[in-house]
């Protein structure tokens, strides 16, 4: 699997793994969280998506596995996961299967469940119908004052994506089911979600934040389901601080 690499110091810290969403690859992080500071940070292609190859995979749980490879192929141990939306589903479902090697838990545009329209589901079925998908995706990734330029950029990656991975990754939405984690976990969370996301609806996202112990949600105004390109300065502080506390609190 393809990652991007960023050695930003604190060799002592645990490493902070970004996982990318639907459709996506490495490049839909802003840099601000490619290159966080103090920190070494892995961004990762999914199978069959930017640089990495094979197929796109068709759970939640089989990219997870996936997570979990490339956390031993790399020699990591423990680390702290970064996930938006689909990313945020496997990045816990990571945590869910082994939370001994997750430090802390950061998930944009998460929920439990994904709203999907009805011809998006379809293009599921009929590789045909896939631009219906596209166009619906391109309606609703944003705010509805996003800048046209950012939006023309995103909808573009996802145009060069191959089909059959677009396939694969709505199907995984669309059987996604949100599972909490184990009741005695203790990995600290931090939730953030964008008050105009029309793919995750903010009670989704309470409805997770509110399942899992000591969560910490928080709304960023004017922001969609893109939320970290949407507030890449805000969205960047938020976990920033939160990767300090979470290694902090190893050390501690």
């Amino acid at each position: 699997m393809y990652f991007a690499l960023s050695r930003g110091g604190g060799s002592l810290n645990a490493p902070v793994i970004l996982i990318h969403g639907l459709g996506s690859s490495h490049l839909v992080w802003p840099d601000v969280l490619r290159r966080m500071e103090s920190q070494t940070v892995y961004t990762l292609d999914l199978p069959g998506h930017g640089k990495s190859g094979g197929t796109g995979l068709q759970s939640v749980s089989a990219y997870a596995k996936a997570v979990w490879k490339f956390l031993d192929a790399a020699g990591i141990y423990s680390a702290i996961l970064i996930g938006h939306s689909l990313g945020a589903a496997i990045a816990l479902e990571t945590a869910r299967h082994d939370p001994d090697r997750v430090s802390g838990l950061g998930l944009l545009s998460a929920g439990s469940l994904f709203h999907c329209s009805k011809q998006s589901l379809e293009s599921i079925k009929n590789p045909a119908m896939l631009a219906d998908a596209l166009t619906w995706l391109s309606a609703n990734l944003f705010a509805s004052g996003a800048h046209k330029k950012l939006q023309s950029r995103v909808v573009d990656a996802l145009q060069q994506a191959r089909p059959a991975v677009l396939a694969a990754d709505l199907r995984a939405c669309s059987r996604y089911e949100f599972t909490p984690l184990p009741e005695k976990c203790s990995i600290p969370v931090l939730a953030i979600h964008g008050s105009e996301d029309r793919i995750v609806l903010r009670q989704d996202a309470q409805h997770l934040a509110h399942s899992i112990p000591g969560a910490r949600l928080v709304n960023i105004p004017s922001a969609g389901h893109m939320v970290m390109l949407e507030a890449p300065e805000r969205v960047g502080y938020l976990l920033t601080c939160f990767v300090r506390q979470v290694n902090a609190r190893e050390k501690g």
